[in-house]
């Protein structure tokens, strides 16, 4: 469990890379506990995609509860990449079997949504209620990279409980969470300091 979390953390670093509201060109995580090793590169669209496979579309059979199209590597399900209805890049998830790990109380279907035999963890690159919809154009992709921002879902509706994380360090300090700064070219990861959902201002 302990590496599902710190992946999960490494990847929420990537919300650096559009803090500072440059195109966010790339996608990366570590398969490794130890950063030195290395990142490896994700596909942000499916027609570059050559080795992760579908596990299941959630647009179709998860009722809003979890959306994209989700990708996995050898049904890994440490890191799954979510895809708009366009084949773009909207997200990405961790879970932990059930059998392996029970959440907090107070962090079920909030934080870690019953996702059948895992808990799951979802983090949004997009406004989630584009992932299903209209999705991104071509045009918007080229346009945007990666992701227009950071939403983290903290509930059971992915839509209405989605956190979009401000993009600028002061506003996050205004909201109870907390900046960890890693090595600089790891970027800075956002901790929650209280279980709890936020509200937006």
């Amino acid at each position: 469990m302990k590496m599902k979390v710190i992946i999960f953390l490494l990847m929420a670093s990537a919300a650096n890379a559009f803090f500072d509201l440059r195109k966010w060109d790339t996608l990366k995580v570590t398969w490794n506990i130890n950063p030195f090793k290395g990142f490896d590169y994700l596909p942000r669209q499916l027609s570059e995609n050559k080795e992760f496979e579908l596990k299941d579309d959630l647009c179709k059979t998860a009722g809003g509860k979890m959306l994209g199209q989700r990708y996995w590597y050898k049904k890994d399900p440490t890191v799954m990449l979510l895809f708009d209805k366009n084949g773009h890049i909207a997200g990405i998830q961790t879970s932990v079997l059930k059998s392996k790990y029970t959440p907090f109380p107070n962090l079920k279907n909030k934080n870690y949504i019953d996702d059948g035999d895992y808990w799951t963890l979802s983090a949004y690159f997009i406004d989630p209620s584009l992932i299903c919809g209209a999705g991104r154009s071509k045009e918007e992709f080229e346009k945007t990279g990666t992701g227009t921002g950071l939403w983290i879902q903290m509930g059971p509706n992915a839509v209405t409980d989605s956190y979009h994380v401000p993009a600028q360090e002061d506003e996050i300090k205004k909201i109870h969470m907390g900046i960890w700064k890693m090595l600089p070219e790891h970027g800075s990861t956002l901790l929650v300091q209280r279980h709890q959902r936020y509200e937006q201002p």
